[in-house]
């Protein structure tokens, strides 16, 4: 799972009180919970393609909104993480800004 601009607001990271999140705790709290966690760019976009390619901005050349990986000539052809899991046969889903089989 993977989640941004998150910040503390779920229960278990002791966010705001008013803020009820019973499922997101439970699941943390039955795994691994990063409370120093670190990213790739300060700008959403980098950091996700980053995690999605397993390479680094500087060797994606993405370092703001675009261009994504399909454009970028150092990414168009990499292999990414939701295509190898794929390739391995899981069943993928995605809600948000997340993508599932591109190649």
């Amino acid at each position: 799972m993977a989640v941004d601009d998150l910040n503390d607001w779920i229960g278990v990271l002791g966010g705001y009180p008013h803020e009820k999140t019973p499922n997101i705790d439970r699941l943390a709290n039955r795994g691994m919970l990063f409370t120093n966690a670190h990213c790739q760019s300060p700008v959403c976009g980098p950091s996700r393609e980053s995690m999605m390619s397993s390479l680094d901005p500087s060797n994606t050349g993405i370092y703001f909104l675009g261009p994504g990986l399909k454009e970028s000539p150092r990414t168009k052809n990499h292999l990414v993480m939701p295509s190898r899991f794929e390739d391995e046969g899981y069943q993928l889903s995605t809600a948000g800004k997340l993508y599932c089989g591109l190649r």
